[in-house]
């Protein structure tokens, strides 16, 4: 059972339950159809979308870090891009190379990158940064010394939507002590603004946000959630009528309760002021 705590000193979430080892994840993974994860990816997906109105292919490669079993990087190489992904689950790699030769995947740690300064125009990391306990600042440094000056950074966390924030000021979590809380640690749930301003402080500049996930975002949220409600957020059957339904309150609801949060940020042409010296 998950447990869910305020870190006020970090205004941020965290999540207890267990802690996401390499083997973890590959335990999570292992039992996962990849080449039918990869044939239900659309070319007209969110991320697709996104990624082609900034880059184009004759731009330059596209980093995925964090790749998992790699969807984005097969959906992004059938459109033309070259892309390359890492993760850290060695046994996951290794099953999406048998399964998937012609994808460039590599089992690497994603806060020391064994790729050169400069070497991509996107960098992709989707759920990933949310997972390290001692925080993210290594992992958004090496994104952005791999990544070329006017380059892009595509980035989702779970984050503090208006809802958590409400529940907070309304004193419904307890309070995050790292000396005595109980629980193996999972993830954070992180606050938009002071990730934006991490970013800048490396030279990003945010574009856009998108708030996503409204519904599983109440659901986790309000455990008195009526049970239509909850049975139309756990819904994956065949039902168009059922799946738009679910597809319109995650979009009516984002802004208010969104689970996650997706950054356009583009890598400014000049060195921030901290690093002309």
């Amino acid at each position: 059972m998950t447990v869910t705590l305020y870190d006020r000193s970090n205004k941020r979430l965290v999540f207890l339950d267990k802690a996401p080892e390499s083997d973890e994840w590959d335990n999570r993974w292992s039992a996962l159809d990849i080449k039918a994860v990869h044939a239900s990816m659309s070319k007209r997906g969110r991320i697709n979308r996104l990624v082609r109105q900034h880059v184009k292919p004759a731009d330059g490669p596209i980093l995925e870090a964090g790749c998992g079993v790699g969807q984005y990087v097969f959906a992004l190489g059938r459109l033309g891009y070259q892309c390359v992904g890492v993760d850290f689950a060695e046994a996951t790699v290794q099953k999406v190379k048998r399964v998937s030769p012609e994808l460039d995947i590599r089992c690497q740690d994603i806060r020391a990158l064994q790729f050169e300064d400069d070497s991509f125009a996107a960098v992709c990391s989707f759920g990933v940064i949310e997972h390290f306990r001692d925080g993210y600042d290594d992992v958004l440094r090496e994104m952005r010394r791999v990544t070329q000056r006017g380059g892009y950074l595509f980035l989702s966390f779970p984050h503090m939507s208006p809802l958590r924030h409400r529940r907070v000021r309304l004193g419904r979590y307890l309070l995050y002590d790292e000396c005595s809380a109980n629980g193996d640690f999972w993830q954070y749930a992180l606050d938009a603004t002071v990730v934006i301003r991490h970013l800048r402080q490396l030279g990003y500049v945010c574009l856009h946000t998108t708030p996503l996930g409204g519904l599983k975002g109440l659901a986790g949220e309000i455990r008195a959630l009526p049970p239509t409600l909850r049975r139309i957020q756990r819904y994956r059957g065949p039902s168009v009528v059922v799946r738009g339904v679910r597809v319109l309150l995650d979009s009516c609801l984002a802004r208010f309760s969104g689970h996650i949060i997706l950054l356009t940020l583009r890598l400014e042409e000049k060195l921030p002021e901290s690093e002309r010296m």
